[in-house]
């Protein structure tokens, strides 16, 4: 059983863009993501050309939801890929990555939607605001190069044992627990291109940290031709924030203050190993 050492000395993170949905599957992947780094993958696809290999997954978690019925209570349609997926276009971006910190720690809704976190955290210099609870938000900021912000209203929540089953099976690896954050709207009955939006926090605690893997998906009934020439230009887009939002988390997390409503009789944080057994099924 193989086990690597982790020894981060700065925040900074050597982002790598890839086009392999898992890389824990590949030993030199892993000693990149080891000594600090981290990848990024991104499609954007209508549903008949997404890669066959990750249509599994991306039908699975763009289903996820805290709503009983999501249709009915959040207006947000029914979309499976293999039965009505030709109507939408998915742009679906993955990012892989290791934070340092207590052992311990369990993410929460509540403080994934705080703004001391998601101020801290995010890329860039988004607008956020409070949303009507406290495990929703609102963030404006640029999601396409050259495009005006665009603003989403977020609603965080815990997925659960079942879900978190699921996703261990289909992602290969074991995940401790995960956060969900979908797109609500302040007016339901507005109607725009972007009928879902989903994003997944999956986490798997390591000795010192967790490893990360952080997926969102934007489901379109069709990209707006001003937005088509730039599509091109997600992958670099993405690379640079990924590259930005992991250092600002690792710093985020290197005082406690920051998280101690997270810590549960942890011990403090010490370089750490991974174990490539564990982490895959």
């Amino acid at each position: 059983m193989s086990q690597l050492e982790v020894n981060f000395i700065t925040y900074s993170c050597d982002t790598k863009i890839t086009d392999k949905w898992v890389i824990l599957n590949d030993r030199k992947k892993c000693e990149h993501i080891n000594r600090g780094g981290a990848y990024f993958y991104a499609t954007c696809s209508v549903s008949d050309q997404i890669d066959a290999r990750i249509c599994k997954q991306i039908n699975y978690m763009t289903a996820l939801s805290s709503f009983a019925d999501e249709e009915r209570e959040n207006l947000s349609p029914t979309i499976n890929l293999f039965s009505n997926g030709e109507k939408y276009t998915f742009i679906v971006t993955k990012a892989d990555y290791l934070i340092g910190c207590d052992e311990k720690i369990k993410m929460t809704p509540e403080h994934i939607s705080s703004m001391n976190y998601l101020s801290a955290c995010n890329p860039g210099d988004p607008l956020i605001e409070c949303g009507p609870d406290d495990c929703t938000f609102r963030i404006t900021r640029q999601l396409i190069p050259y495009v005006k912000g665009l603003t989403c209203q977020l609603k965080a929540s815990a997925l659960s044992s079942d879900a978190i089953e699921d996703l261990s099976r289909i992602e290969g690896r074991h995940i401790d627990y995960g956060i969900l954050m979908e797109r609500t709207k302040r007016n339901k009955d507005n109607v725009d291109y972007a009928r879902k939006v989903k994003s997944i926090l999956m986490y798997t605690h390591v000795k010192g940290g967790f490893f990360v893997s952080h997926v969102t998906i934007i489901v379109n009934t069709q990209i707006p031709s001003f937005v088509t020439p730039l599509i091109s230009q997600l992958t670099q887009f993405g690379y640079v924030d990924t590259s930005e939002s992991t250092k600002k988390t690792r710093r985020y997390f290197d005082n406690k203050n920051n998280y101690a409503d997270l810590i549960h009789n942890s011990k403090k944080a010490q370089s750490f190993k991974i174990d490539l057994d564990l982490l895959r099924l």
